[in-house]
């Protein structure tokens, strides 16, 4: 491969800007809509503005991950042409943390229309086969003293996060338990195996009463009271009936680097068979706020992309969800999502179906750049994804090193 030189990129950089920029004029609202207005419509996003991270971030309808009892998601499904697909998502905030875990339970992103024309082959798993997902999250909470994602993982395995879901909704409440954790300096990323179940729903009274319930949809369950004392938040302790009525203490087995997992059924107090999943949970430590990897930060990237692929194959391949979320869901979760495309092979079931561009092809002088080309195709599916030059460059700089390589 020829190594771009800064003059190409940057007229790459602005064709694709040229091109992101008309996607944005027509998904403005209008009162009539044309087909390609309704291409790029995102209006439910316009219609939750209160549950977008950021204004000028919106998912467009097409691809949006919808989940069960009109919950709302910042999320789309996302495909290249090879047959491979990812989900990108903002980092959720409080309010749509249980939309965003119960989409992952649910496996909402496997079932949207979009990714299912691109990709017919793509199958929900089957019950009875322990189901599993993977979050790449490539932001820390905090950059620099400035909130970047509102914190959802549980601190301790003994202190599982109960997230519930909006008053209206009759989906159950969530337990978020982190069954281990380790970190890699090679990868630069903190490794987490959390378990996700669902709990008995909660009564439309607690709910009414409950203040962690109105305003951030979660709750603590730890040993004591006192971090929900200082923090504002509910909690349940070790003794509290609450946890023995959601039977979250099950028996378990120990496998691999130990790690420790549960039987994908267990059973409640009340009897009731509960399934339960497993999430990998990849944070990545290499990015810098306001910049780009470099130097050792690229080389845990790459392994982190190698990592992430390599774990979703054990775990069935395309029918493991991953999510990739920063804080916004389209800079880095963007570069991330086009270097893991540019180093995958393509599906061994088929290559997804091309997309359908209301903008049609790229030029003719570029249409041939791999790099142009992945971009492009996947932001018909989430708008800005690589969002920067710096972003654009960093692809061709590493796509260009392992190509040669």
């Amino acid at each position: 491969m020829t190594t771009p030189t800064p003059e190409h990129i940057r007229k790459v950089w602005k064709i694709l800007q040229e091109r992101e920029q008309a996607r944005m004029t027509i998904s403005a609202p209008r009162s009539h809509r044309a087909p390609e207005q309704i291409f790029y419509s995102v209006m439910n996003s316009l219609r939750n503005k209160k549950h977008n991270r950021y204004s000028n971030i919106l998912a467009y309808d097409r691809t949006a991950v919808v989940v069960h009892d009109d919950g709302y998601l910042n999320a789309n499904v996302v495909c290249d042409s090879k047959g491979g697909w990812w989900v990108a998502a903002q980092a959720p905030p409080p309010e749509s943390q249980h939309s965003f875990f119960y989409a992952i339970y649910s496996q909402s992103a496997s079932k949207q229309p979009s990714l299912l024309q691109a990709i017919p082959h793509i199958q929900v798993e089957k019950k009875g086969k322990r189901r599993s997902a993977i979050i790449v999250q490539l932001t820390g909470w905090e950059e620099n003293g400035r909130p970047k994602a509102d914190p959802y993982l549980p601190e301790t395995s003994t202190s599982p996060i109960i997230f519930k879901p909006p008053k209206s909704s009759h989906l159950p409440r969530l337990a978020l338990r982190r069954e281990s954790v380790e970190s890699s300096k090679e990868l630069s990323t903190d490794i987490s195996l959390l378990s996700l179940r669902p709990i008995s729903p909660i009564s439309s009274s607690s709910i009414s009463n409950d203040k962690v319930g109105e305003t951030n949809g979660r709750s603590i369950s730890t040993s004591t009271d006192k971090l929900g004392a200082k923090n504002g938040l509910s909690t349940l302790t070790s003794n509290d009936k609450e946890g023995e009525q959601t039977g979250i203490s099950t028996s378990s087995s120990t496998f691999g680097m130990g790690e420790e997992i549960r039987s994908p059924t267990t059973t409640s107090t009340t009897g009731k068979k509960v399934e339960e999943i497993l999430i990998w949970h990849y944070q990545f430590h290499g990015w810098p706020d306001h910049g780009i990897p470099s130097g050792q930060g690229v080389k845990s990237l790459v392994k982190l992309i190698q990592t992430v692929r390599e774990k979703r194959l054990q775990l069935g391949g395309d029918e493991c969800e991953v999510w990739v979320h920063c804080s916004a869901g389209v800079g880095r979760t963007g570069t991330f999502i086009v270097l893991s495309s540019l180093f995958s092979p393509s599906s061994s079931s088929a290559p997804s179906k091309p997309v359908f561009s209301p903008l049609g092809p790229l030029p003719s002088d570029i249409r041939e750049d791999v790099v142009a080309f992945t971009v492009d195709s996947m932001r018909e599916w989430r708008g800005m994804l690589v969002q920067q030059p710096a972003q654009l460059g960093v692809i061709y700089d590493i796509y260009h090193s392992i190509s040669s390589s």
